[in-house]
C-alpha cells in the first residue's frame, strides 16, 4: 500500500475509486479491496495494474459530453 499515498498526500483518481467501493464509512476495507484488486490485476500476468485499471476506467466512460442547452 505505500505505493497508494506520498507523503499525506494521495492520488485524488485513487481516493474517488477507494471511495466509490466504501460502504457505511469504512474505509478501511474499502482500501483493502483497492489493494487486492491490484494484486489480483498483477497475478494475471500485468506489470503495472494501476495503468491496466486507469485504462479500464477511460474505456468505460463516455468519450463524449452532451451538455443540454435552453433555447428561448
Amino acid at each position: 500500500m505505500s505505493k497508494l499515498v506520498v507523503g499525506n498526500m494521495a492520488n485524488p483518481k485513487i481516493e474517488k475509486i477507494i471511495n466509490y467501493i466504501m460502504k457505511n464509512g469504512k474505509k478501511s476495507v474499502a482500501k483493502r479491496i483497492y489493494h487486492d484488486m491490484l494484486q489480483e490485476i498483477k497475478s494475471n500476468g500485468h506489470m503495472n495494474p494501476e495503468i491496466v485499471l486507469e485504462t479500464a476506467i477511460e474505456n468505460a466512460s463516455p468519450s463524449l459530453m452532451i451538455k443540454s442547452k435552453r433555447m428561448g
